[in-house]
């Protein structure tokens, strides 16, 4: 299904496994230039009944030629499991049958155009989302819009049949059985027997391309003619889907289509993804969110989520595809680093919430918990396991689930045909029962010398609310003489454990987790200051200049109010003498007051700062036509961030809004004169909290072993470099 749960209603029967699927026999003609739909559908059951209860959008008017349809008003609904009094675009509907029947036929039809409408997340960033819509741009109709009758607690196939004008053409899930055209119409028949959690059904005017191989179909449906575009795009379906077979099993679907959208969405559904027009043309999309929506067809829409019970698969999609991608390229250490910064510079007070209550991304803060821990969830998972026992789990967690919803206790019995019955419910109860996270920290650092060598003493601490966590601390000892730190894990089971570590050869430098791969909170001073801090802040203060030369930042200022519970504080830089102690904030303007006290203190991280240039990096670039942004840490407070924005550019600052919020991960940024990201960077963390060097001495050389994926991707990257789309 598409990864947004509608918000307009909800459906509190019982998961769909406990119930076979609902055969649909669709005919749906739609006319976008009119918003409209109307629609025959041959419902049939497993077992007969005289009464059937149903979902449909508002105003299309259900009627069945075989017996009475009437609107059920919330507390009859409620009766049936059905929640529909958050007033969204569904109501609820009784049949009854003059006699009991399997099959039924309802026929409805009406307006269906819902604009898309602006979600905010936080204060500076928000995303477009509709339930459905027809239009003459195209449309797009999921299980959330109603577009056909729903019934609580059942799954579905179907053979749904499209009837649409010329040029414009349909797509949905399933294999594409017939197309013609007819009298100025475009026919075409979707047909899939194997359940799926709903039917979602778009239309557009497309320049079709299709690649046929080992007996499946790869299409790419475009909103203007694009051969090379769609070449890309179909040599990497047919890599990535290859190899995520040979990981995991056989594909599903007899088809993957990547599908153009006239608004900007990066959806997944079962046999193709729906993306926006920018998103495609990115260079970088297709090794990156492209295989992560390719992957959603294994876990997803593949093997469905039981919701109720939590949302496990998002983690999962992003440890298969965005994590292992970065893994392959060397950079694991660097992702998960960021991923454990996400989540402690934006969940904070009552953001948190358990593994178990997350249901889809909303937020930054749902996106750290519902995607960044669960991620790190697997990674612990797989550390346990080992890569070979970790991927035997996978293939079982798909093989017994296919086409069915899973849940968490299913998740741990596929793990659990690896380890035993039962071995891993402790783990699985901590990680996805408890809000929270490990907040860890070394003291008490102690070296003496004895007659047979050194011992090592420390103490290990944690300080996060509640009950210990059972931890399994990853720690490296840098010995004198030895190139390579010596790894152990440190059983954890008490708030407090001191550690002892004898050894012949001068230890050097103790670093506790190094490479990020414990799920925890980090110490603000554990990394180095990156927007994300900036923007998972609560009403951060935004500084400008005084005068006329602060107006076109207030103009930046005025767009960051996506979020009106959490609106920034505005203030001119004449009512404030220094930067807020208490507070994240931003400073806009070369002209600010502030601004050059804050590039002076941007020197201890390298950064130079001339009349008419700027140098990071070792790289030198002009003022004129570049705007650059920076973070530093609060003077008063590392816990809090400040962020530098100056500009030879002005008048292109509100494109910088949008875009400021997708660079969370990086302590500096430069954008040329069309804002388009020309160099980011990361400041070094000369030091970390949990780590102590143990006398003057420091090791030669800090570096870990290298570690090989758990599967090497294959690249769709040319010799030269990757393909310019």
């Amino acid at each position: 299904m598409k990864f947004f749960l509608p918000a307009c209603l909800f459906l509190l029967a019982a998961p769909a496994a406990a119930a076979e699927a609902v055969r649909h026999d669709l005919r749906a003609e739609i006319s976008p230039a009119d918003g409209l739909i109307k629609a025959s559908d041959r419902v049939t059951f497993p077992a007969a009944a005289a009464e059937f209860v149903f979902t449909l959008h508002k105003g299309l008017n259900p009627a069945s030629p075989g017996g009475t349809v009437e609107e059920l008003p919330g507390d009859a609904a409620a009766r049936y499991g059905i929640n529909s009094s958050a007033g969204g675009v569904e109501a609820a509907y009784r049949l009854r049958l003059a006699r009991p029947a399997r099959s039924f036929t309802l026929n409805y039809g009406g307006r269906i155009a819902h604009a898309p409408g602006e979600q905010a997340q936080e204060y500076a960033r928000s995303f477009s989302e509709t339930p459905g819509i027809i239009s003459p741009d195209g449309c797009y109709l999921s299980g959330a819009s109603g577009w056909y009758p729903h019934f609580p607690g059942r799954m579905v196939s179907y053979r749904l049949e499209t009837s649409l004008p010329a040029p414009y053409a349909s797509v949905a899930g399933g294999d594409r059985k017939r197309r013609s055209a007819r009298g100025g119409r475009n026919l075409e028949v979707w047909e899939t027997g194997a359940p799926q959690d709903e039917i979602t059904l778009v239309c557009g005017r497309y320049a079709e391309y299709e690649r046929r191989e080992g007996g499946l179909t790869y299409a790419a449906f475009l909103l203007r003619p694009d051969p090379a575009l769609a070449g890309r795009y179909l040599d990497a379906t047919a890599k990535y889907i290859k190899f995520y077979s040979e990981l995991l099993g056989r594909y599903p679907y007899g088809k993957f289509a990547l599908v153009e959208n006239f608004w900007d969405t990066g959806y997944g559904m079962p046999s193709f993804t729906l993306l926006g027009s920018k998103v495609i043309r990115l260079p970088f999309i297709l090794n990156s969110s492209y295989p992560h929506e390719i992957l959603h067809n294994w876990w997803g829409n593949g093997v469905f989520v039981d919701y109720p019970s939590g949302n496990w698969c998002e983690g999962l999609t992003a440890y298969l595809a965005d994590y292992l991608i970065a893994e392959n390229r060397g950079k694991g250490r660097d992702y998960r680093m960021a991923a454990l910064q996400k989540y402690s510079d934006y969940v904070s007070g009552g953001a948190d919430f358990p593994l178990t209550e997350f249901r889809s991304r909303h937020s930054s803060a749902s996106e750290a918990v519902g995607y960044g821990k669960m991620m790190m969830v697997y990674h612990m998972l797989r550390g346990a396991l080992g890569d070979q026992g970790f991927a035997r789990g996978l293939r079982d967690l798909y093989a017994a689930n296919k086409f069915r919803t899973a849940s968490f206790e299913d998740l741990r019995a596929a793990f659990e045909r690896v380890t035993g019955p039962g071995r891993l419910k402790p783990y699985f109860d901590q990680w996805t029962g408890r809000a929270g996270a490990p907040d860890l920290r070394l003291k008490n650092v102690k070296l003496a010398r004895g007659l047979e060598g050194y011992e090592l003493e420390f103490t290990l601490e944690q300080l996060q609310p509640g009950p210990a966590y059972e931890l399994e601390v990853p720690a490296a000892f840098f010995l004198e003489g030895l190139d390579a730190p010596r790894l152990k894990r440190l059983p954890m089971t008490k708030k407090t454990e001191t550690y002892h570590y004898p050894s012949a050869a001068r230890p050097l430098r103790l670093e506790i987790d190094p490479e990020f791969d414990l799920f925890r909170r980090l110490s603000p001073l554990e990394t180095p200051p990156t927007l994300s801090r900036l923007l998972g802040a609560s009403r951060p203060a935004i500084i400008v200049p005084a005068g006329g030369a602060g107006d076109p930042w207030r103009g930046l200022a005025e767009v960051w109010t996506k979020d009106k519970a959490n609106l920034p504080r505005v203030y001119d830089d004449l009512t404030v003498s220094a930067p807020p102690a208490g507070d994240s904030y931003w400073v806009f303007g070369a002209e600010n007051l502030l601004a050059r006290d804050f590039e002076e203190d941007l020197a201890a991280y390298g950064a130079a700062f001339g009349l008419d240039t700027v140098t990071l990096d070792g790289r030198r670039f002009p003022r004129d036509g570049h705007t650059f942004v920076f973070a530093a840490y609060n003077p008063a407070d590392p816990a809090r961030s400040g962020a530098l924005v100056v500009s030879g550019n002005t008048d292109k600052l509100r494109l910088l809004a949008a875009k400021l919020p997708h660079y969370g991960k990086y302590s500096w940024l430069v954008f040329d004169r069309d804002m388009t990201s020309v160099a980011s960077g990361i400041w070094t963390v000369s030091s970390s909290p949990l780590a102590a060097s143990l006398g003057n001495k420091a090791p030669a050389v800090r570096a870990y072993p290298v570690r090989a994926p758990l599967a090497w991707l294959p690249s769709v990257f040319s010799a030269s470099g990757p393909a310019t789309i």
